[in-house]
């Protein structure tokens, strides 16, 4: 990908999208149809795209942008939860997590109602997108040492 001196993405060029593997891992348990809706969703990530997810994004030890989420129109399909990611990070942005449509719902209930406002709430979602943040890291050395034995016993 050709990159401008902002490090965004080309005129007309797309991003480069990475997904964790938490990401991959739900996306590869999804059915056809919800794979090609949250596939779109994931297309559609752009500066500024999507919905702010309220959440301490400092605490979580990141350098790159906030958490944002895309709702696919199907309302059966998973949301994408991506942030943009810092310059010493490999890529334009990251799918953190694809998750269930009910708990998205759940999580914009709690949003409306002001209780994400609270602090001890706030943590338990810092810590839960902390894990899979986590995760990642951990779980792409093991993707990648699976899939070489994989290839070897082939």
């Amino acid at each position: 990908m050709h990159m401008c001196p902002d490090a965004s993405p080309a005129v007309g060029q797309n991003p480069d999208v990475r997904l964790s593997v938490p990401a991959v891992q739900t996306l590869r348990a999804l059915g056809d149809s919800q794979k090609q809706s949250v596939a779109a969703a994931v297309r559609r990530i752009r500066p500024g795209a999507g919905k702010p997810l309220l959440m301490n994004n400092r605490s979580l030890g990141t350098e790159g942008g906030q958490y944002r989420v895309i709702v696919p129109d199907d309302n059966d399909t998973p949301v994408v939860i991506f942030r943009e990611l810092g310059s010493s990070e490999q890529g334009d942005f990251l799918v953190t997590a694809i998750t269930d449509r009910q708990v998205f719902n759940d999580y914009e209930r709690a949003e409306r109602q002001g209780m994400l406002n609270n602090k001890v709430l706030q943590a338990w979602v810092d810590v839960a997108v902390g894990n899979a943040s986590a995760a990642r890291s951990y779980g792409e050395a093991a993707l990648e040492a699976s899939s070489a034995s994989e290839q070897g016993a082939s």
